[in-house]
């Protein structure tokens, strides 16, 4: 506040299309912004140019974090630069994204407020954090997908428009252009086909595409960690810890997806722990 009087609230729709014109000017652009209502949510330009700075600083490594900060908006756009990697990445929520190779997500920074929008290309598992009354939002060119708390993978690239499976709870679907509404339940898959969403069931959800050699973590917690190689791993066995105070501690690694077993000798031999097996919990803890 200056003399007594309040900051005027900036346009931002003006903003955005000065920043477009900017880009056109130096031949960067991929599309048009438009203020007025589009079929497709004005959101997605604005992360797509978002999107676009990013490409532009990206470097080399598994993962990429971008964020742009101003008075009134924050975005981070998380990248996965590398193909036989998964990127785990932890949203401000609690939601997680599982990135297979060569996709990225863009979202609102703090992501706290109502709704939750994520912007996808490429294909990506989402655990989402429940929260009723703050629904999660992904949003593509033809699609929209409304979730409160779930898990599913989903992906839209050029090679695939949208395809989304369903491991856990509901999610519903919207085809933009026809307004088609469809409720994917667990065990389920939804395709766009010849402009139209269609359903089938499946026996096996995935939670990262073909491919996908070693999952990589950057700065996620331990917790979060064995959370993830539990829900990857298809065999019975799975990790614990017995002091759950160890499960807060932050970590940057990769693991090759393989045995729980081997999983658990690595963790041990990095971190110094011992583990017991009782049936089919293999149970770590300090030495």
């Amino acid at each position: 506040m200056i003399n007594g009087s309040k900051r005027p609230k900036p346009d931002v729709d003006q903003a955005w299309q000065k920043f477009y014109t900017q880009l056109k000017a130096d031949g960067l652009a991929v599309g048009q912004v438009e203020t007025k209502k589009h079929a497709i949510s004005p959101s997605f330009w604005r992360w797509s140019a978002a999107a676009l700075l990013c490409a532009l600083f990206v470097g080399v490594g598994a993962g990429v974090y971008f964020w742009t900060q101003s008075s009134y908006f924050e975005m981070v756009v998380v990248q996965n630069n590398e193909i036989d990697e998964a990127l785990v990445a932890t949203l401000p929520d609690g939601s997680v994204a599982l990135l297979s190779g060569k996709s990225r997500i863009t979202y609102h920074q703090p992501h706290t407020s109502s709704p939750r929008r994520v912007a996808i290309e490429g294909e990506a598992f989402f655990d989402v954090f429940k929260d009723e009354r703050c629904p999660f939002i992904i949003e593509t060119e033809q699609v929209t997908v409304e979730v409160v708390g779930t898990s599913f993978r989903m992906r839209s690239d050029e090679a695939c428009p949208f395809e989304l499976t369903v491991k856990s709870g509901i999610v519903k679907v919207v085809l933009l252009n026809i307004d088609q509404n469809v409720y994917v339940e667990s065990g389920e898959q939804v395709q766009l086909i010849a402009n139209s969403l269609q359903k089938s069931n499946v026996e096996d959800v995935r939670i990262s595409g073909q491919g996908v050699n070693r999952l990589y973590f950057k700065e996620e917690s331990l917790g979060q960690i064995i959370k993830i190689v539990n829900a990857y791993s298809d065999e019975s066995a799975h990790l614990a810890f017995e002091d759950e105070s160890l499960l807060k501690r932050n970590f940057t690694i990769t693991l090759d997806v393989g045995s729980v077993e081997g999983i658990a000798d690595l963790l041990c031999d990095i971190l110094s722990l011992q583990q017991k097996r009782v049936d089919n919990v293999i149970y770590l803890s300090e030495k």
